[in-house]
């Protein structure tokens, strides 16, 4: 495997409608196990997402560290995945909504979260309650786009929440306000970064340390051919 900085972590999304990569050729790259589990998704767009994110697992690992398609792999923790023929092991982070997919991955150990949400309509400041600080619902309450803000926030927490994983009451003490003015923020020994999608349809979050590095990439087909 080539020598890649460790401190870089790859946030790699594909939109389903512009995905140019044929389903049965993503059925080929799951493990055995995955591949049984595949079998028990009946919606067929949860089944586009859970195999388009492992798609982009691969890709990552092909482009960037050599590891051809082919892989053989396993997941332990929802949070590592591990090459079994070579025992290298990479920290992910992977979400999905509507027709969004979005992985996040590094060489280092350190846990991230990432999470993407489409903007649906709903009753925001009751939902709010359940995680929100009290500045930040009292932000919302004033905001006059209340939807962006809201998942904005939703996003940020889901994301930390995978990065560092606690309870809605732990959640709701954490003020994440500053972030409704800023697409980026520190906080809790963690960087904040925030970018709407798709004109403003989705949000995206990613939680990471804050001395890394983001290489961030739509792919929309297939451009590894380490096979």
């Amino acid at each position: 495997m080539a020598d890649t900085p460790s401190s870089i972590t790859y946030l790699y999304f594909a939109n389903l409608n512009r995905l140019k990569v044929e389903k049965d050729r993503l059925f080929t790259l799951l493990n055995g196990e995955e591949s049984e589990r595949s079998k028990g998704i009946r919606n067929q767009n949860r089944l586009k997402q859970f195999l388009v994110a492992r798609w982009l697992i691969k890709n990552i690992l092909a482009s960037n560290f050599q590891i051809p398609l082919s892989h053989d792999y396993k997941i332990s923790n929802f949070s590592n995945w591990v090459c079994t023929q070579s025992d290298d092991i990479f920290t992910i982070s992977i979400t999905h909504s509507r027709n969004i997919v979005a992985v996040a991955l590094s060489k280092d150990a350190t846990r991230f979260g990432i999470d993407v949400e489409y903007h649906k309509r709903r009753d925001f400041l009751p939902l709010a309650d359940s995680f929100a600080h009290a500045n930040e619902k009292q932000l919302l309450a004033n905001k006059t786009i209340v939807n962006q803000a809201f998942y904005k926030l939703w996003t940020a927490k889901e994301a930390l929440y995978k990065a560092r994983p606690m309870s809605f009451e732990q959640a709701k003490q954490i003020d994440l306000s500053a972030l409704l003015s800023n697409n980026e923020l520190i906080l809790q020994e963690m960087m904040f970064h925030y970018w709407p999608c798709e004109q403003g349809k989705y949000s995206l979050t990613l939680c990471i340390p804050p001395d890394c590095l983001i290489q961030m990439c739509e792919i929309s087909g297939e451009f590894s051919k380490l096979d």
